[in-house]
């Protein structure tokens, strides 16, 4: 994949830093096409997948008259309050307000300005194969950038106490990347799945990961089906 590699000596020796934030943020990128979007629309479901184990509250929610379908304008004047009332954080907040419109697009698979609720339901599903794979390569990636897994945890481990909480993982994970010089394909991959690359890792689902946990999710063999949500 043409990544630097990025270990260093055994011992002490010292674990380079990196800058506590990357989050390759979508929110103010200008690109409504492409990678980007997709980006973005990654988001945005994971988003709405952790916020609401049932999609169809999220759509009632959205469906301001109860007619079981969503036009863009309920869409557009919806989309923030349901946010507030799950308590989405700023940063998400932002991202739906400058993209909400062009997520509408996205979900509304047959173009007619309306959105029904299988457009919604099904328009929410990540395909495991997808996700799988994807988390394949995602330690593909870590393996060839880092000849010892303590190094990459070391980075990952912004705080230094051993443990490695979701939002130290999101905040890192693409400053590592970064530093190694991955792929802007792989810089992508990671802002798209790396909530659900932490899911994978975090095995007893504690919402902190440890580095037996990390290390042995990098040698394990893949599951035809990814644990950590649907």
């Amino acid at each position: 994949m043409g990544q630097r590699c990025c270990s260093v000596g055994k011992g002490n020796s010292e674990v380079p830093r990196v800058r506590p934030s990357l989050r390759k943020s979508t929110s103010t990128s200008s690109s409504s096409t492409g990678s980007g979007s997709t980006a973005n629309l990654h988001r945005f479901r994971d988003v709405m997948k952790r916020s609401f184990k049932n999609p169809k509250e999220a759509f009632d929610m959205l469906d301001r008259d109860g007619d079981q379908s969503v036009t863009k304008q309920e869409w557009m004047d919806k989309l923030c309050e349901v946010g507030r009332t799950v308590n989405w954080d700023a940063d998400t907040m932002e991202m739906m307000s400058k993209y909400g419109e062009q997520f509408f697009t996205q979900m509304d698979t047959d173009k007619n300005g309306i959105l029904t609720y299988k457009e919604f339901k099904e328009n929410l599903k990540l395909r495991l194969t997808e996700e799988v794979e994807n988390f394949g390569r995602f330690r593909e990636v870590l393996k060839i950038s880092f000849k010892n897994p303590k190094v990459a945890f070391d980075m990952l481990d912004r705080d230094g106490d051993q443990l490695i909480t979701r939002e130290e993982w999101i905040a890192t994970l693409g400053s590592v990347g970064e530093h190694c010089g991955w792929q802007q394909s792989d810089m992508e991959m990671m802002e798209c799945w790396g909530n659900k690359f932490f899911d994978q890792m975090d095995t007893n689902s504690d919402g902190e990961l440890c580095f037996k946990e990390f290390k042995e999710n990098l040698k394990r063999k893949l599951e035809s089906a990814p644990r950590g949500g649907s």
